[in-house]
């Protein structure tokens, strides 16, 4: 990453001081989004924002943002183009038009603003225009195009909006597993990889990395270094070992091309440039919730359950479930977007026993997110908490609309968008 010249650092530094003055100064007369007065503190370390944030957030009860669901897609039975099989991608675009990358089916389906299916893009198989396994995401490219990754042929493929194949370049992939994309507001393509140790290896697992890569697949420069997730090892009959709620890096592209950062083992958010410097650092005290006794059980019994419903053996599930641990606390929190008008919104985090206790089913996938949802003002000050549809994860953001997927209690899936309605969200 590239450093920033002693002339850069300084105007840096007074811009943001200037900033911070006047964010300062306008807390201190009670502006903003509401009425009411906020009660954290902004204050400059070395050039950058530190916004420390009270429990209590900026909204009063009546000032909270109401969400209503104004599209759904999807159905368990009925045509084919509105059942899907697992949605890995999604897209809009300024019409209103959805793009839908199912990786079962290995296309993508286009449907209009009222949720109208239109045509498919691509189709199985190895050939040009074509999509293999466990692929399928997709992200807006240079000028009317799509990127798709494909995972599973090593490439990445452009069509037109159209469904018009135009081409595709190769991703190679040495020992290593891509964990994450993005575009940034460039169209270039952002590609988190994590090493893969193989089994009888001596050699230690290193960080992540998010890599730039061009047009044509060629890598630009390392955008990120991040330290290693939760990663899979093997012993020596083979058997993966996992430690469940250690502390993993996150990271999401915001629309102006910075980058918001965390590991969620604290609540602590930077906001970086993309040449890596920190700009403003979100803080936020949280409850620090124990995995208990109650909670490993229930866990263990769902893995346990999940195994077996997939086929594999009693003897098969029995070694896996011995190669699974728990990190002594949950997370501080469970992800995070961009939402609109530059808000930050954060997941909270409920507990298996929690789940138990309110009579609710428990996926490890779905419902560890909670439906409630930390929001933050485009200078990081925390407004309050809304309520997002349960087992909704948000894609992509248009406007004052959020679009994501959500699963039912059969864990059939559907493109759902909700509309955020009142409230005030991007701060001063």
């Amino acid at each position: 990453m590239k450093g920033s010249t002693g002339r850069q650092d300084l105007i840096k530094k007074v811009a943001v001081y200037t900033t911070t003055t006047l964010t300062l100064l306008l807390s201190a007369c009670g502006s903003g989004p509401t009425s009411g007065e906020w009660a954290g503190t902004v204050r400059d370390s070395a050039g950058v924002t530190i916004v420390s944030n009270p429990a209590e957030g900026l909204w009063r009860p009546d000032e909270v943002p109401a969400i209503e669901e104004i599209l759904r897609i999807g159905q368990l039975e009925g045509a084919p183009e509105y059942q899907f099989g697992q949605i890995v991608g999604l897209d809009a675009d300024d019409e209103g038009h959805l793009y839908v990358g199912d990786s079962q089916a290995r296309e993508i389906r286009v449907f209009d603003a009222s949720g109208t299916f239109l045509r498919r893009i691509g189709r199985p198989g190895s050939g040009p225009g074509e999509l293999g396994p466990g692929g399928t995401s997709i992200f807006p490219g240079h000028g009317d195009t799509l990127v798709v990754p494909d995972l599973g042929q090593r490439r990445v493929n452009v069509f037109l909006r159209d469904g018009t194949f135009v081409r595709s370049f190769p991703i190679p992939f040495t020992q290593s597993v891509s964990v994450k994309w993005a575009v940034t507001p460039e169209a270039e393509l952002l590609q988190q990889v994590r090493q893969v140790v193989l089994p009888g290896s001596e050699q230690e697992p290193g960080p992540d990395l998010v890599l730039r890569r061009g047009s044509d697949g060629t890598i630009q420069d390392t955008v990120l270094v991040l330290p290693a997730g939760p990663s899979v090892q093997f012993s020596s009959n083979l058997t993966p070992t996992i430690k469940l709620f250690e502390p993993e890096p996150l990271w999401e592209m915001a629309r102006d091309g910075r980058i918001f950062l965390a590991v969620n083992s604290d609540y602590r958010i930077e906001l970086r440039s993309l040449d890596g410097s920190v700009e403003r650092v979100i803080q936020k005290p949280f409850r620090r919730q124990a995995v208990e006794e109650a909670d490993r059980e229930a866990l263990l019994s769902l893995i346990h359950e999940t195994f077996e419903q997939q086929g594999a053996p009693p003897s098969a599930v029995q070694r896996l479930i011995q190669g699974i641990s728990f990190a002594d606390h949950y997370p501080a929190f469970v992800t995070f977007f961009e939402g609109p008008e530059g808000s930050l919104w954060v997941q909270q985090v409920q507990s298996a026993r929690e789940i138990a206790a309110a009579g609710g089913t428990l996926s490890l996938e779905d419902d560890l997110g909670a439906p409630d949802w930390d929001v933050f003002d485009h200078d990081g000050r925390f407004l309050g908490v809304v309520t997002l549809p349960p087992r909704f994860e948000p894609r992509v953001v248009r406007g004052n609309r959020i679009y994501g997927v959500q699963k039912d209690e059969l864990d059939v899936q559907y493109v759902v968008a909700v509309e955020v309605r009142g409230g005030e969200l991007g701060g001063d």
